[in-house]
């Protein structure tokens, strides 16, 4: 057996060793965690995160892009959105190699939504330049829900219900599609002709956007493929976005292809009526765990 699935059982073993005997009938609490450097370190990823009854012990288990994860934790409070003292495995997954990486992370959170931590690492295995005992800084920071799993069945056939009923009143559409042109911004090189989904008409809310820019030129192909996550504040036509996602990157040379990824943020004006022409522009950052960068871009197309 590899010894990273190794290390992840005993890390989901550990708790259930440390708890004993525990009321097996109260519901633990859980908590949906996600943003930068989560779900093994990846640029970006997410965790679920489990803690038990009138305890202080939580496992989690995640992904993210071109990584995976787990961790045992302790709450410094008996309470899911309290901080924590982190024990985490990290897989990476590189273009022709991989990383193993075990450290100790502290973990702060505000309140019920924001999280941050730093700590230290070290390489489990060799790869490339990477040699095993080396140390290396750990961070992450996002957004943490809690989730009660006693309430979540109720809280779903509420909010079915509701949906059923503004169904009977309500004539236009659910979400708002649109397809647009946009030029440098996610994809600092290239174009890129992108699907976007918003989740609400004309209000505030969450949508998803991705794409696809291909070139070619001197013998040598390349391709980018941009996924991102938004939030549009305001209502009517003009619009605030705000938005987190990540640029898959590939260069295609005759030798073989090379993948990267690079995370994105999205600082920027959108006018998107209910139907009809797009209009977006605005500032991109551009980051990895080793830099960053700042790129602009404009978007056309249209909505329906």
């Amino acid at each position: 057996m590899k010894p990273f699935f190794c290390i992840l059982l005993f890390l989901l073993w550990l708790p259930a060793v440390a708890l004993g005997q525990q009321d097996s009938a109260k519901s633990p609490s859980m908590a949906v965690n996600a943003g930068f450097f989560m779900g093994g370190g990846a640029s970006l990823g997410a965790d679920v995160e489990y803690l038990f009854a009138k305890n202080r012990w939580s496992v989690q288990a995640g992904a993210g892009l071109l990584s995976f994860g787990a961790g045992v934790s302790y709450h410094l409070k008996p309470r899911i959105n309290s901080p924590f003292v982190s024990l985490q495995y990290w897989h990476q997954i590189g273009g022709k190699e991989n990383f193993d990486i075990l450290g100790v992370m502290y973990v702060y959170r505000y309140k019920k939504w924001f999280q941050a931590g730093a700590g230290l690492g070290t390489f489990l295995s060799e790869s490339g330049e990477q040699k095993r005992g080396e140390v290396l800084p750990m961070f992450q920071a996002g957004i943490f829900v809690p989730v009660s799993p006693a309430s979540v069945k109720s809280k779903l056939s509420a909010k079915l219900q509701a949906i059923k009923n503004r169904e009977k009143e309500e004539t236009r559409p659910r979400f708002q599609q649109a397809v647009y042109f946009e030029l440098f911004g996610r994809t600092p090189l290239l174009y890129s002709v992108n699907y976007d989904c918003h989740f609400v008409v004309g209000k505030s809310g969450l949508g998803a956007s991705v794409g696809m820019g291909y070139i070619g030129i001197f013998g040598v192909t390349a391709a980018m493929v941009p996924v991102s996550l938004y939030y549009l504040t305001g209502s009517g036509r003009s619009h605030l976005e705000l938005g987190i996602g990540a640029t898959a990157q590939g260069s295609l040379p005759t030798s073989g292809a090379v993948w990267w990824t690079v995370g994105t943020a999205t600082i920027g004006y959108r006018y998107q009526p209910a139907e009809g022409f797009l209009l977006r522009i605005g500032l991109t950052p551009m980051y990895t765990i080793s830099s960053f960068g700042l790129t602009g871009g404009i978007s056309l197309g249209y909505a329906f």
